[in-house]
């Protein structure tokens, strides 16, 4: 189990390979012709004069005329991330969205998954383990193409609704799971409550996948303006790890201590606790540029103004569309 998971690492370690560097990092470095080089690949057919454009853009955009040493303006930066206040929602948003992909207990049901299906007992648990991991390659493919026509905001609703249910279902069926006087489960894994737990967590890892497991990295990627975006993404993926190792060092105590019956229950909880921070906290970004994204939560979290500027948007004709999209690509 633990050598399988060193090959998809593996694959990514040969793409990084081609993955070319940003713009925008070239050009902060003075790297101008390998930036405009890569900006050839992004805007194809792009004639020179339109790429020196691009480059002098940037440029402009990113380069820092603040006075004082490179320590002293990285202590402003990671200032401003808690004293401006859509700096400050942004970093509630990103670190809330991370710590509910861990809470809701996804992890310790992939480290420990055939511990548990072994307790249940399956007589090849890494085989039934593996089969639950599967779902979520497929289930995580399925999000690439259905979660922006659907919405983030919409697609978290659902699915951590779905997550809380599959975790309550799996709940009940160990509390009914039937075992003798030695502990065993009375029909093994083809005991029907069994088999209703492997499809619970079936159920969960689908939603899950649909859901938090893939939109807490990009809602992280899309919150943060330039300047503090290395701090906010940074702290984010440490709450992200930081509750994993929370999860992971304390998942069999609970399961001992609190029965498997309530630390699914628990976890269950936590996820209708996430549903309602997505209701209060998350607005859908998507589509919006940096600068659009600043304003949206400079006032508040901006789940009513993201509303009403995409609603804006679905009354523009082509033309408009266009013109705007043309707009947004000269902000990049």
């Amino acid at each position: 189990m633990v050598g399988i998971g060193a090959i998809p690492a593996a694959i990514q370690f040969v793409i990084l390979y081609w993955l070319p560097e940003s713009p925008r990092y070239l050009i902060r470095k003075g790297i101008e012709g390998r930036a405009k080089t890569i900006l050839s690949q992004i805007y194809k057919g792009a004639s020179d004069r339109d790429l020196d454009e691009k480059v002098a853009y940037i440029k402009e955009f990113t380069e820092d005329r603040r006075p004082g040493t490179a320590s002293q303006k990285a202590w402003s930066d990671f200032k401003s991330l808690y004293t401006v206040p859509s700096n400050l929602r942004a970093l509630i948003i990103a670190c809330g969205l991370q710590g509910i992909q861990q809470f809701s207990g996804f992890n310790s049901l992939m480290y420990f998954s055939a511990t548990i299906f072994k307790s249940v007992g399956f007589e090849n648990p890494t085989a039934v383990s593996l089969i639950v991991a599967g779902t979520n390659f497929v289930m995580t493919c399925v999000t690439f193409l259905v979660v922006d026509r659907i919405g983030r905001r919409r697609v978290l609703i659902g699915t951590l609704w779905g997550c809380a249910a599959g975790l309550t279902i799996c709940a009940i069926a160990f509390h009914y799971l039937p075992r003798n006087d030695a502990g065993d489960v009375v029909g093994g894994g083809s005991n029907r409550w069994a088999i209703l737990i492997l499809a619970s967590q079936i159920i969960y890892v689908m939603f899950y996948a649909l859901g938090i497991g893939n939109i807490a990295w990009v809602g992280q990627s899309e919150v943060f303006p330039y300047n503090v975006r290395g701090y906010g993404t940074g702290m984010a993926t440490a709450t992200n790890w930081g509750a994993n190792l929370i999860l992971g060092s304390t998942f069999l105590t609970m399961m001992d201590k609190m029965t498997p019956s309530g630390a699914f229950g628990f976890y269950a909880i936590l996820c209708f606790l996430g549903w309602l921070f997505v209701i209060f906290l998350y607005p859908d970004l998507s589509g919006f540029t940096l600068e659009e994204v600043a304003e949206i939560l400079g006032e508040s979290f901006g789940i009513k103004e993201s509303r009403r500027r995409r609603k804006e948007l679905r009354r523009l004709g082509q033309e408009e569309l266009r013109r705007r999209e043309e707009a947004l690509r000269e902000k990049v």
